[in-house]
């Protein structure tokens, strides 16, 4: 048996950077970059047709351009809030389970996969999961090389913990679906070697991807 733990550093990059990898995320590049647009023009316009008016009353010349410019500027940055509102909602709908994985652990025998994590939405802190997946079972792999992540289907066990500590156990699943999927994204510290051992101890063939995909 060998247990494997994420590299701080490539669980942060991976993090950070997986929603940029979402199929959805390229397809509305051009959404983005429109909406990024309207905030320069808007501010230009606005300023364009501030400095055209004539104050009702005497001021000193510098200072209407100084607060002409200002407010065009402040326009600008308004006209921009649909494109950061759209960016955040777009973000989260393309966020994948990665940043849901707190205190994970890969755990490898001669028979099994094992992989075990903490909710990060779940506030209480001894409550874990873990998927279990005999090496027998493995009916398929896919190994994007893209989003840097590997799924492993098959039929497997689900054990949900009450409190982990103490081996508590609120609930275990068999599903018994050769569809079901383990996802591991690969940040760990040894990624070859964990690639290496699904290839060698599965029967099931090995597919390597490399594009964009949910």
């Amino acid at each position: 048996m060998k247990q494997y733990y994420p590299n701080p550093k490539l669980k942060k990059i991976c993090e950070r950077t997986q929603y940029k990898k979402h199929p959805k995320w390229p397809k509305r590049k051009w959404v983005r970059r429109i909406l990024f647009i309207i905030g320069p023009i808007v501010g230009v316009m606005f300023y364009l047709n501030i400095s055209k008016q004539k104050p009702l009353i005497e001021l000193d010349e510098d200072y209407v351009n100084t607060m002409d410019v200002i407010t065009g500027f402040g326009m600008g940055i308004l006209a921009l809030i649909p494109y950061m509102v759209y960016w955040k909602v777009l973000e989260g709908s393309c966020v994948t389970d990665s940043r849901d994985r707190e205190n994970d652990t890969l755990v490898i025998t001669d028979e099994e996969i094992k992989y075990i994590y903490h909710p990060s939405y779940k506030s209480n802190r001894v409550l874990f999961t873990e998927f279990q997946i005999k090496f027998e079972d493995i009916t398929k792999i896919i190994y994007n090389t893209y989003n840097n992540r590997v799924d492993i289907y098959g039929k497997q066990k689900e054990i949900y913990y009450r409190d982990f500590t103490t081996g508590e156990i609120a609930r275990v699943a068999d599903i018994d679906d050769a569809n079901e999927t383990i996802r591991l994204y690969l940040y760990f510290e040894e990624n070859e070697e964990i690639l290496k051992i699904l290839q060698e101890r599965s029967t099931a063939e090995t597919k390597i991807i490399d594009y964009p995909a949910e």
